[in-house]
This record gives C-alpha cells, sequence and structure tokens, in this order.
C-alpha cells in the first residue's frame, strides 16, 4: 500500500520551506516510506504522499506522519489540522490508499487493457464495493468526514469504479503498463484511523477474492451523488 495524507498547516509563506524541511527530517530519521510533499489546491493545504510499503508497516507510517505535523505545529504555535473538512469555502482533505497485489513470487495480479481485467483486480474491486456502505462509519468517523462529499470536485460521488475517474470511491490510475495496475481507495477522510482504514480495506479485498465478487459496470462519466444520502441512513 501508498497513501496520499492532506492536510491544512496555516504557514506564513516564510514558514513553509523550513516546517516542511523539519517534518521530512524527522520522517527520514523515523526511517518512513516518504516520498514527497507537495502543496494541495486549498489556502495552507499540502499533501504528504508516501511510497508502498506492507499494510502494518503503512497504518504505523501515517500514524507517525500526523505526530510530526502535529509536533512541529505545535513548536512553532501555528494551528494544523487533519479534520476532513476544516473550512467551508475550502477543498476537503482526505486519506487516500493506494493498493496493489502481488503473489508469492513478488509477480503484479493487478491487470487490466481497455478489453480485460484479471480476476484478482475484478474480485478486489468487488469485494470493497460490496462492503464499502458497511464501513463507512471508518471512513467518515466524524461530521467534518460526511461534510467532505459536498465539496464540488475531487470527491466521490456514490460506490463505484473508474479508470481515473477522481468521481469515484475506487479509482484505477492511468498507468501506462496494463500488467501493474492499482487500487485508488478514495473514500477515508483525513481524520479517519489509518489503522482501521487499512483493517477495513484488507478485509473486503480478501472477501472478494475468496466469494468472488463481480462489481458493478465501470462509471466512464460523473457518477450520480448518492454517497451522502447512504451515510444519513447510517448515522
Amino acid at each position: 500500500m501508498g497513501a496520499e495524507l492532506e492536510c491544512y498547516v496555516a504557514l506564513a509563506p516564510e514558514q513553509v520551506e523550513p516546517f516542511w524541511q523539519a517534518v521530512r527530517a524527522a520522517m527520514i530519521n523515523a526511517d518512513m516510506a516518504f516520498e514527497r510533499i507537495e502543496k494541495e489546491r486549498g489556502t495552507h493545504q499540502y499533501e504528504m504522499i508516501f511510497a508502498p510499503a506492507a499494510p502494518s508497516r503503512m497504518a504505523q507510517i501515517l500514524a507517525q506522519a500526523k505526530y510530526f505535523v502535529e509536533a512541529e505545529a505545535l513548536r512553532i504555535a501555528v494551528d494544523a489540522s487533519f479534520a476532513a473538512k476544516t473550512h467551508e469555502d475550502e477543498p476537503s482533505s482526505g486519506l487516500h490508499i493506494h493498493l496493489h497485489l502481488e503473489n508469492e513470487l513478488g509477480e503484479y495480479l493487478y491487470h487490466k487493457t481497455d478489453e480485460t481485467m484479471s480476476e484478482a483486480l475484478r474480485f478486489s474491486l468487488g469485494g470493497l464495493l460490496a462492503g464499502m456502505a458497511e464501513d463507512m462509519a471508518i471512513f467518515c468517523p466524524t461530521p467534518e468526514s460526511r461534510a467532505r462529499f459536498h465539496d464540488p470536485d475531487h470527491v466521490p460521488r456514490n460506490y463505484s469504479w473508474g479508470v481515473n475517474n477522481r468521481y469515484c470511491a475506487l479509482r484505477i490510475p492511468a498507468e501506462r503498463d496494463p500488467e501493474r495496475k492499482r487500487i485508488e481507495h478514495r473514500m477515508a477522510g483525513a481524520d479517519a484511523a489509518p489503522a482501521a482504514v487499512i483493517a477495513a480495506i484488507l478485509t473486503r479485498v480478501i472477501e472478494g477474492l475468496e466469494n468472488r465478487t463481480e462489481p458493478p459496470l465501470q462509471e466512464y462519466g460523473k457518477p450520480m451523488p448518492v454517497i451522502r444520502e447512504v451515510i444519513a441512513q447510517s448515522a
């Protein structure tokens, strides 16, 4: 699993580089599978991107990353937030988990072309979508998490999957190599507990593989916005 974790840190322009240098140094010292930090769309919004690691290690990495950001923000007396919806008029913050699957020989099992898709990828998508409504309390544990789905852009619209479609709960990034695909799970808010999110994802993948669960048809356009209604019913 790889991951992308968004947050808001209210930094003045001259504080940005020193702040993230300190966080980056702490993550390197902790031997975290860290790739880069990017400025995101929101004012004072940033995204930390982590290279693939074992699921148990990724859960630790994400928890440590939150700690390092909050600790450095406290040290220099600035506000930092991993709330899924920090400001009503600003983009929300998510926790996106990137999942790929290998066999015991280290061979990728997620394959897809325009015409075909491997059973491992198909059944993983099926299991994840079949259990998603039940797992929403894990992915969206707070009112801010649920408010995230009111954003006009870059958030899932329903329990669906699609290729390079950010309106879907499950996105297949547009990798050029059809033999090395991955699933981007886009449902969790940044305030979700990483270990619980990862455990729920793994559970549904295993169920899908064992039960050979077929997914719905691929979404090609913008899905209808039904997630917030499902959340309201299950709250």
